[in-house]
């Protein structure tokens, strides 16, 4: 594989513009024993706490993984019968068409609401759509401080990053929903958020967090992440913005 280019980022962006990290179909959850999050669901784009389609489940193949590709599948109210049309969908988009991203990005909304209305239906249980996106100005620390992460290495997943490179703004005509600090692991492709994580109470008690759980401020979040990067200098903490979605199915 070649070497990412880091450096890449479009200038012809304006710096106060919010670049698009892409876009996740998921649904809230509800962990309890999460703090400063809402009873009745939080959405996130957290592998470790949420549940994505598609994810790296959808590609796998090996007997031995059926129960638990069924069971990541049921989780999101899919039908098993609809699974090998998924994964086939699914794998033609990523390799040949480019519009997915590995394990769980979806490179623009029209692609993911095909995901809904093509492959899974209007039977389906109701996902959410979330898009991400990082201040153009901010972009340049995400890059430096993903460079001695991946030093030497080529298992570097290229969803976030392909979003990134692209100098694509977040599109218009969602939710803000507020702003989350997130932990990109490049290895991995994917986040962790601000949730994941416990900090003493005295630092957490000087950040406000909205009815959707999030920072309302983008000041606030990058304070979340001046937090959570203290005795961690080297994770790739960032503020990044959370906008929801809707998902339409054509009239018939």
């Amino acid at each position: 594989m070649e070497s990412t280019n880091f450096g890449s980022e479009n200038r012809s962006v304006f710096s106060e513009e919010t670049l698009s990290g892409g876009f996740f179909l998921t649904q809230p959850v509800v962990i309890p024993k999460l703090e400063r999050i809402p009873s009745h669901g939080f959405l996130t784009v957290s592998k470790c706490l949420g549940e994505f389609v598609p994810d790296d489940w959808v590609y796998w193949n090996p007997e031995e993984r059926r129960a638990e590709r069924a069971e990541r599948a049921k989780a999101l109210g899919i039908e098993l019968d609809l699974l090998d049309h998924l994964k086939s969908w699914c794998t033609e988009q990523f390799k040949e068409k480019r519009t997915l991203g590995y394990p769980n990005v979806i490179f623009d909304i029209e692609t993911a609401r095909a995901v809904v209305e093509q492959v899974l239906g209007p039977r389906s249980q109701p996902l959410t759509l979330l898009g991400i996106g990082l201040p153009f100005r901010m972009s340049g620390e995400f890059f430096q401080k993903l460079r001695p992460l991946t030093r030497g290495s080529s298992e570097i997943s290229h969803g976030v990053l392909t979003m990134l490179q692209g100098g694509i703004t977040i599109p218009n005509g969602g939710d803000s929903l507020g702003f989350d600090a997130l932990n990109y692991e490049p290895r991995d492709g994917t986040f962790h958020s601000s949730k994941c994580y416990k900090v003493g109470e005295s630092e957490i008690s000087q950040i406000r967090f909205n009815a959707h759980g999030y920072c309302p401020t983008l000041s606030e979040a990058t304070k979340l992440c001046e937090i959570h990067s203290k005795g961690s200098e080297e994770i790739a903490w960032l503020p990044w913005e959370i906008r929801r979605y809707p998902i339409t199915f054509k009239s018939t």
